[in-house]
């Protein structure tokens, strides 16, 4: 397999204008830049382009059907949850959109299941099913900024160190709670119907209250919302542990409010901030403080319990529903966002039946299983990067191929075809992490150019794959049938390239500061250090540049260069390795040191790629142009 530089994945792309019937593969260690290459020269040459995330085409990872997910009507079990119903799903920042599935999976299954059980957490899925997570953050309290990771359920056998599993999600749209609203809660909590007016389409409603905080509350809403009431008498009680009671009449129109909490608003309207007044304003009329930091809401309807666990999911609230003498009650604790998972909460057990899962765009979604709830990966999909802006099955009509009973699969009609009806870029990212009988369908298209069904690809479109390395990331390995239909080209990262693009993608301090770590000796992470098993992380062109971005370094109008520094300085130990982290730390200390940025201005003066500046930087592979050495590429 001949070596190139990132650098000459464009090279090889126009060389492959005149021979579009040559699929070209290119393989490396994650985060070289693989993809983002493919797809900017497609934009440069205004190429019409499809991306196919492979992993997103295997339909293998599903749940035992009692598990719930949510819904814009509340919680429904997956294998009732029926078509063109609206599901909440979480993106890898945890926020919340709710969209109708592209597809509803229900198979048999016989054998292994993983089972995640922990005092807030009980939820068994198939092996391969994908796990929605944050590892433990090297620097404390910056978990909650961390993007959402994906991981097999079979990887948590042993995954060493703790993982945090979020119990919902951020829904950034919709509105705050009204006054309106907040009569409806304190309606269903204290309440009652006296007698309906049927000429004038209203009803005389009577509460009663002995805690002066809900008279007080109550008269304002009834002077706000312009509903007229009659105060009673103080009702005094035999008791003495009673207080006193005052009953209120009002005159209500027959549509304003219901006894039912969960008609307050749908919940594919709630915004977070609406989520967590709603509750606040709940715990108020009809809750209990069980500490400073937990409320408790109980009721004989089951439909408003899961409401209010629905409104804590919607705010990224922990919650919990349970049972007490013929009443349901769910304790939310405020504050609390996550669940932790450790290596003896995971255990296995053998499951035979039908398992059950969705697909979603984002490929997460909110569900809850033994009444907690919890974000999770669906049954076909691994993270969508919006930085990336990845194409999902659901935005554009992705090819969908679900594996049969029968070990084969079937591929349903797709209807990105006719993006490419003129030519264009057919690009399949991850190819090796679908399995076997998926690649095998897979081959057909590239093998004859048309799909099973009949539909078939322009001569001018050139079908591209992108995958990361098969041992390092212990993907799939493909059959000798695959890999011969292929060019392979074996892609290592180049400083020299990557400087050239972050020049203008970023601050010019941001570029020179990167300049100067690599001059110092900071280096890509070298092929080998993938095959560790251990949970370092890696420097990688994406994972530098995620840093910068995350840190603000992405902006052109940066007004303080040191503390944009300062925070790159801090939270590199969040993204790239521990050699990397004490180049950027001692560059960062000079730059403290002097208050005048001189660190910089040698580098901005010289920032030229071209320039003496990065001429004697090492790379962590050294390989010039194309390599006509052949690699050792038995596990292909």
């Amino acid at each position: 397999m001949a070596k190139v530089r990132a650098h000459f994945i464009e090279t090889i792309l126009t060389q492959s204008v005149n021979t579009p019937e040559i699929p070209l593969a290119f393989v490396g260690s994650p985060g070289n830049g693989k993809t983002a290459i493919v797809e900017q020269y497609a934009e440069k040459n205004n190429l019409p382009l499809v991306k196919l995330l492979a992993s997103t085409l295997d339909e293998s990872d599903c749940f035992i059907g009692d598990t719930e997910i949510l819904t814009e009507d509340g919680f429904v079990r997956l294998d009732t949850l029926q078509e063109n119903v609206k599901v909440a799903q979480v993106d890898e920042y945890n926020n919340v959109s709710f969209v109708v599935p592209s597809q509803i999976v229900q198979k048999p299954h016989d054998g292994e299941m993983v089972v995640f059980k922990s005092k807030r957490l009980d939820v068994a899925m198939t092996p391969s099913h994908r796990v929605a997570f944050r590892p433990c953050p090297v620097v404390k309290d910056t978990r909650h900024q961390m993007p959402l990771q994906i991981a097999s359920a079979s990887e948590f056998l042993t995954k060493k160190g703790r993982a945090y599993i979020s119990s919902g999600g951020i829904a950034s749209y919709g509105n705050n709670l009204s006054e309106k609203q907040k009569f409806h809660i304190a309606f269903a909590a204290d309440g009652c119907v006296l007698y309906k007016h049927k000429t004038t389409n209203t009803f005389a409603a009577r509460f009663g209250f002995s805690k002066k905080r809900k008279q007080v509350e109550f008269e304002r809403l009834c002077c706000v919302l312009g509903l007229s009431f009659t105060k009673g008498k103080p009702r005094k009680f035999d008791n003495p542990k009673w207080k006193d009671s005052i009953n209120y009449d009002v005159i209500v129109p027959n549509d304003f409010v219901t006894k039912d909490i969960s008609d307050i608003a749908s919940l594919d309207t709630v915004s977070s901030n609406f989520a967590r007044e709603a509750l606040e304003y709940i715990s108020k009329w009809d809750g209990t403080r069980m500490t400073s930091s937990t409320m408790r809401f109980s009721s004989k309807k089951k439909i408003d319990v899961d409401y209010v666990q629905a409104l804590a999911a919607l705010c990224n609230t922990r919650s919990k529903i349970g049972y007490d003498v013929h009443v349901f009650y769910v304790d939310v604790t405020f504050g609390k966002t996550d669940v932790v998972i450790e290596k003896h909460h995971v255990k296995s057990r053998y499951y035979k039946g039908d398992v059950f899962c969705v697909t979603v765009p984002t490929g997460m979604f909110i569900a809850r299983s033994n009444n907690a709830t919890f974000v999770t990966g669906n049954c076909a999909g691994i993270v969508v990067s919006t930085a990336e802006k990845r194409i999902s099955q659901d935005e554009h009509g992705n090819l969908k191929i679900v594996p049969a009973t029968d070990g084969g699969a079937k591929t349903l009609s797709p209807d990105w075809v006719n993006r490419l009806r003129d030519g264009g870029m057919l690009l399949l990212d991850e190819l090796n992490t679908a399995r076997r009988e998926v690649q095998d369908t897979l081959l057909t298209l590239i093998q004859s150019r048309a799909l099973p069904n009949g539909d078939k690809l322009h001569p001018n479109v050139r079908i591209v794959a992108c995958m990361n390395d098969f041992v390092q990331c212990n993907n799939y390995c493909m059959s000798p049938a695959m890999r011969n239909r292929f060019a392979w080209f074996r892609v290592s990262p180049n400083v020299k390239q990557w400087l050239g693009w972050l020049k203008t993608a970023v601050h010019p301090d941001v570029h020179a500061f990167m300049t100067a770590a690599f001059e110092r000796g900071m280096l890509f992470s070298a092929d080998d250090a993938f095959m560790d098993d251990s949970e370092n992380l890696f420097t990688t062109p994406r994972s530098l540049y995620n840093l910068i971005a995350f840190c603000g370094g992405c902006s052109k109008t940066v007004t303080d260069t040191l503390k944009l520094v300062q925070t790159i300085v801090k939270y590199a130990p969040n993204f790239v390795d521990k050699a990397a982290v004490g180049v950027l730390k001692s560059l960062g200390s000079e730059a403290k040191k002097d208050r005048s940025n001189a660190v910089f201005q040698a580098y901005l003066d010289n920032n030229t790629i071209d320039g003496s500046v990065v001429a004697d930087i090492t790379e962590a592979v050294r390989v010039d142009g194309l390599d006509d050495e052949d690699e050792d590429d038995e596990h292909f």
